[in-house]
């Protein structure tokens, strides 16, 4: 069938709908917003919580819609606990005859994701924006704002579906361009080349043979290899080929980076006790002393969950894990790097002597347990790191202990930068604590340092927090922090510091 527009009408025999009109334009234009400006259809903050959508107007499939003042669009209720990602959204409704905005909320998460769009025959959508909603917050800023105007998957701008045009004269000038071009090049390479002739004459050949070995020995030092899973016992094989490389005489400087990738996980019997080494899902450790080091990539590999924690020493760097376990300590650090690694632990998130962490997110459970909760409970660096530490008593059991997300029991030094640290607890015992960083009394020689972190603290649904930050001695400063709750910045009645830390009340921490 062939389609043919747009003709005069004689006595009714032409007649035309907005469909007709739309399939035109959409020969003609692709989806997206018409990006005459920059901020055009752009999504801004507003006051509280809500958004506004700037003037513009986009392509749907060949309808038109314009915003001619600013759109506001209503954030629904945060959630008590977790933060989620809505998307603000222009939508094509042909049932409804209109292009209006929505917001399609997402679901709260300790790890929130976007909020999958689901399209039809009757409804388009162009996504604007992702907007991050953190669990009570008061506020959305432009910080939460994530603009996906240019993303093509989701949005785009509108575009010309140009098919051809005549290139003949684009094609002598180019040619004329690169003779040019040539001629000029010639002769410059030339000079080069004549200059550095006379530079080698004068090279010592034996210093610049040393200096190839070299480099040639240090890109043999860097060895890469990708472990496919479902081969069975994936996590003895995993961590025997880490371990086998670490104990390994020859070159005490290699590195490998071991790239863990499949859909499907088929781990084997744990690794158990031996030496120093407790009982293990995984274990990257030797009792052999070594310059070596190991990157162990998961970010490819599918979500693992095991009763047994994974141990990690100085030698190893961990990216992209994502590790549940149910009962005791997720990671067991002792000296590890991890980076971008989602864990959560029935006890403990990490433990261990240290931990460099950066861009993670950490929880730990005391669900229906006569054990603490410990988000970090260990000395390093964290980067960027959200931790939470929950203890809850759901079968009358009575938890008479805490949630601590930062705990400081020992005389490693903790430092942390930006991120969030939160406990809370939800118990009918008097004597449980629930403290976002917490130090103890006992230990005058600790190191504690935190720059621009927040402890929000929350006492809704049951769930309280005693201190958002209680150091009882010790040594370091509190900078640029961040205490709140139902968004008003808290006083020292919240903050317990004792010892000689350094406090900075900008923030409402004294």
């Amino acid at each position: 069938m062939i389609i043919s527009s747009f003709f005069n009408s004689e006595n009714g025999d032409r007649l035309y709908n907005a469909d007709d009109l739309a399939r035109r334009f959409k020969l003609f234009f692709t989806n997206g917003v018409f990006m005459n400006r920059s901020n055009a259809l752009q999504v801004v903050s507003n006051e509280g919580l809500s958004v506004n959508i700037l003037t513009g107007a986009c392509n749907i499939e060949g309808y038109s819609g314009e915003v001619t003042s600013a759109e506001n669009i209503e954030i629904p209720t945060p959630d008590s606990l977790y933060s989620r990602i809505d998307a603000i959204c222009i939508c094509l409704d042909l049932l409804e005859r209109e292009i209006r905005a929505e917001i399609i909320k997402g679901t709260p998460s300790a790890i929130p994701s976007a909020p999958y769009i689901v399209e039809s025959d009757v409804k388009k959508y162009l996504c604007l924006a992702y907007v991050t909603v953190g669990p009570q917050v008061q506020s959305i800023y432009q910080a939460d704002i994530s603009d996906k105007r240019l993303d093509t998957a989701l949005c785009g701008i509108v575009t010309q579906a140009v098919q051809s045009m005549d290139t003949s004269s684009f094609y002598a000038q180019m040619e004329s361009s690169l003779v040019n071009f040539l001629n000029t090049s010639e002769l410059t390479f030339s000079n080069w080349f004549a200059s550095i002739k006379t530079q080698l004459e004068s090279v010592d050949v034996a210093i610049l043979q040393a200096d190839i070995l070299e480099l040639q020995t240090e890109q043999n030092r860097q060895l890469n290899y990708i472990y496919r899973t479902g081969q069975g016992n994936d996590n003895r094989n995993i961590s025997n080929l880490v371990n086998n490389f670490l104990q390994e005489s020859e070159d005490d400087e290699m590195m490998l980076t071991l790239s863990v990738q499949g859909d499907y996980f088929r781990e084997g019997a744990v690794l158990s006790a031996s030496g120093s080494f407790p009982t293990s899902f995984m274990r990257f450790a030797t009792e052999i002393a070594t310059n070596r080091r190991v990157i162990i990539d998961f970010t490819n590999c599918p979500k693992l969950t095991s009763y047994y924690p994974i141990y990690a020493n100085s030698n190893i760097t961990i990216k992209g894990l994502r590790f549940t376990t149910y009962e005791g300590s997720c990671l067991l650090s002792y000296g590890a790097r991890i980076e971008k690694c989602l864990l959560s632990g029935g006890q403990n998130g990490i433990t261990g002597t240290l931990v460099y962490a950066k861009d993670c997110k950490i929880e730990a459970k005391g669900l229906d347990t006569l054990q603490n909760a410990y988000g970090v409970n260990c000395g390093g660096f964290l980067e960027n790191c959200d931790i939470v530490a929950t203890s809850e008593s759901t079968s009358g059991k009575g938890n008479t202990n805490g949630a601590f997300g930062i705990r400081i029991d020992h005389i490693y030094p903790m430092t942390v930068i930006g991120g969030s640290a939160r406990a809370y607890i939800k118990s009918s015992a008097t004597t449980s604590e629930a403290v976002g960083l917490y130090v103890l009394g006992s230990l005058t020689e600790a190191v504690v340092n935190a720059y621009g972190v927040r402890f929000p603290q929350v006492a809704k649904g049951g769930y309280t927090q005693t201190n958002a930050v209680k150091i009882n001695s010790g040594y370091g400063s509190i900078i640029g922090c961040m205490s709140y709750k139902e968004n008003a910045i808290y006083n020292a009645t919240n903050i317990f510091t004792g010892g000689n830390c350094e406090v900075n009340k900008t923030y409402g921490l004294s």
